[in-house]
Formats: structure tokens, C-alpha cells, sequence
């Protein structure tokens, strides 16, 4: 079976740093690929079509990003034909409920807001796991059975 793909879309690096790590510890076997800003984020999703790979299970994504914002990255995903089914997750430092409903509203799966500490990373990574189609290693479903 071929690992599973998660997209990172985050320009801050203290908290790309932090997913990588959470996702090493929450589920070791996905494999994190990363996007600084919206428009690398298309680039890379075109590269998976181009090379025939499998799509990612899911893309994690910032709002307030560099170039193309979280909101325009998430309606151009929702609107091209490639990526629909891919599962989005907004992390964002947001908290605003209008935010998280225009998200929601516009196809994201869940809103996340990011935590202040790594514990609250580590949980995030555990409920965004949950949205991905299971995997078959131990590991993953004994962090996703413990986290219920």
C-alpha cells in the first residue's frame, strides 16, 4: 500500500515545524508534504496530477497566507474538477465565526484554530486524522480509537 499524503499549506515555519512534528508522532506513516503560500500549494497539487500520484488524503491549510489566501485556495480547489474530493481542513489562527463559517460554506471538511500549545497541535493532528480515509497500520487506528 502506498503512503498517504497530507498537504501542509502554511507559511509560518514555527508551525509547519510543529505539524511535521505532531504528525511524526500521531501518525508516522502519512507522509507531510509542505506549501508556503496558495500558489505553490496549486503548483504541488498539479504535480500530483502530472505524475500520475496518488492525490493527497487531505490538505491542511492556512487562511492568511502569502500570494493567494487561505479562502481563494480553498474556492479554486472547490471549483476545479482535479481536487473536489480532496478533504480540506482550515488551521488558522482565526477564531472568528465568520471565518469558519464562510470555510465550511465554501466546502472545507472542519475549522480548526490553532492552539497555543504543542499538546493542542498533537489533538488537532489526532481529529484531523480522523477525516482521512483509515489506514491500515496499528499505530493509526489505535490513535484515532484512543482519541474518541
Amino acid at each position: 500500500m502506498s503512503r498517504q499524503i497530507v498537504l501542509s499549506v502554511e507559511d509560518d515555519e514555527a508551525t509547519a515545524y510543529m505539524i511535521k512534528l505532531a504528525f511524526k508522532e500521531v501518525a508516522p506513516e502519512i507522509e507531510l508534504r509542505r506549501a508556503v503560500d496558495g500558489d505553490q500549494a496549486l503548483e504541488l497539487l498539479r504535480e500530483f496530477c502530472e505524475a500520475g500520484r496518488v492525490q493527497p488524503a487531505l490538505i491542511l491549510m492556512n487562511l492568511n497566507l502569502p500570494k493567494r489566501t487561505g479562502f481563494e485556495l480553498l474556492e479554486e480547489i472547490r471549483e476545479g474538477e482535479l481536487f473536489q474530493s480532496v478533504p480540506v481542513v482550515i488551521f488558522s489562527s482565526s477564531s472568528l465565526d465568520s471565518d469558519k463559517a464562510r470555510c465550511l460554506a465554501s466546502g472545507a471538511k472542519a475549522f480548526f484554530t490553532k492552539p497555543a500549545t504543542f499538546d493542542g497541535v498533537i489533538e488537532t493532528v489526532q481529529s484531523v486524522c480522523k477525516l482521512m480515509q483509515p489506514l491500515a497500520s496499528p499505530r493509526f487506528k489505535s490513535v484515532q480509537s484512543s482519541a474518541s
